[in-house]
């Protein structure tokens, strides 16, 4: 989902990124046992004024406002979302959600 509050606004390039994992297909990943997995984040060419907002299996991560983290996902299938929000000045912003899903299909 892409929201521009500002018709002069064009937003840049957005991404999230599983740095490990095997990925399916789309936005679909599956772990052969419950890990860490290390996430990115980010808008191409963000500006400073950039927020980052992450959320596992709908629930936000309290505190958690960088372009990477480090999220522990466990047994069963789990959603991951970064919402980034880039404030561009005369009430001008750019809000953006991306999800990727996870199965984890053995035990350690």
């Amino acid at each position: 989902m892409t929201m521009m509050n500002c018709s002069a606004l064009e937003c840049p390039d957005f991404t999230l990124e599983a740095m490990n994992g095997s990925h399916c297909s789309g936005d679909d990943y599956v772990l052969m046992a419950p890990t860490t997995v290390q996430f990115v984040c980010l808008y191409e060419d963000a500006s400073t004024t950039t927020t980052y907002q992450w959320s596992v299996n709908g629930t936000v991560v309290s505190g958690l406002t960088t372009t990477t983290a480090s999220i522990y996902i466990g047994s069963g299938s789990h959603s991951v979302t970064c919402r980034a929000m880039i404030d561009a000045g005369d009430n001008c912003t750019c809000d953006e959600s991306k999800t990727l899903n996870f199965a984890v299909i053995g035990t350690l």
